[in-house]
């Protein structure tokens, strides 16, 4: 080849590194981190988010954790985040991260919060080439207020500069006799705010679809079916896909207390239970304490179950066995 021909290959091939080199440019690496940690990422900037220091005394009770004090203050402008954790163990990590709502506690000394089981979930990505780092996202984003992401290892809480999730303005802390636990529920009128501006902040909640007016006519209608025990109610619990019958028979109703004890029988799983609750405004609340008849049903389970007509309740059930699961409960009376 000529002088001149290499001169032109020689300037070909720098044209395309420079050409490519330019290219390059318009795209942004991410931003990855150097030590272990768990990590915020926004507008591609990495902040290091702190474990909170209850996570060792994290405790899930009746309605969720106990009160959290102690917060990181990191704060973001806005939702648009996503999480990278580096650790050697993202290999066994779950497909799905949780964020839930942390709430402030209306009647406990402040700051103080309450994590709700509500929040959004994550989807755990690889992220190429690095087989020690994971990285969480989510479409849509997440509402505001004080949040916590939470992993195996603890929690890690932060706050979004937004408006929060009605279920994230605002708790009040109500002391439960069920094994000691406690029951929280949304903030009923705030000083300064009207009565009516505080029935219309809850019916925001799926918890309150209906008027006050109906709610106490099917808790006067419930008590008047507890008033007569021993009473029984049917149905069934969902676990996935599975449907596991139940027959809840109420022994005894303290009116004065509203606080109601019997047991459940679970017939495929050749269980019964002993169980201890309380009626809270039409929502009926009760665990399994002990065994009866020992079978194949987890102990320990807490229903939260609502009023919905005059022939059925329905809500949740969590926390057998001290597990994080949970479902729904379907169960009739009268």
């Amino acid at each position: 080849m000529s002088r001149d021909g290499n001169r032109y290959c020689m300037f070909a091939i720098l044209s395309a590194l420079i050409f490519v080199g330019i290219a390059s440019t318009g795209t942004q690496a991410q931003e990855l981190p150097e030590f272990y940690g768990v990590y915020a990422v926004h507008n591609g900037k990495l902040t290091e988010l702190k474990r909170n220091p209850q996570s060792n005394n994290y405790t899930m009770t009746l309605g969720g954790a106990d009160i959290i004090q102690s917060m990181s203050g990191i704060t973001f402008p806005d939702s648009d985040l996503s999480f990278i954790i580096f650790s050697p163990q993202v290999a066994s990590m779950d497909t799905e991260i949780w964020v839930h709502i942390m709430a402030p506690i209306r009647n406990a000394p402040s700051p103080s919060f309450h994590i709700q089981d509500q929040g959004w979930t994550f989807r755990v990505a690889p992220i190429p080439n690095q087989p020690q780092m994971v990285k969480l996202v989510r479409k849509g984003g997440t509402s505001g207020g004080h949040l916590a992401l939470m992993l195996p290892g603890g929690f890690f809480d932060f706050v979004i500069n937004q408006p929060p999730h009605p279920d994230g303005v605002c708790v009040e802390r109500l002391v439960s006799f069920i094994g000691g636990g406690v029951i929280y529920r949304p903030c009923g009128t705030q000083q300064g705010e009207t009565r009516q501006q505080a029935q219309q902040e809850r019916t925001r909640d799926p918890a309150y679809p209906m008027t006050a007016e109906r709610a106490q006519q099917l808790e006067a209608l419930f008590q008047q079916f507890l008033s007569n025990p021993p009473v029984a109610l049917a149905g069934a619990s969902l676990v996935g896909r599975d449907r596991y019958p139940m027959q809840v028979r109420i022994a005894s109703y303290d009116r004065s207390s509203n606080n109601v004890t019997g047991e459940v029988e679970w017939p495929t799983l050749n269980a019964v239970h002993r169980i201890e609750g309380s009626l809270v405004g039409r929502t009926l609340i009760f665990r399994e304490v002990a065994h009866i008849k020992k079978g194949k049903a987890g102990l320990g389970c807490v229903y939260e179950l609502q009023i919905e007509d005059e022939r059925s309740l329905a809500g949740m059930w969590k926390r057998c066995d001290g597990s994080s699961d949970s479902g729904r409960t379907e169960l009739t009376w009268k």
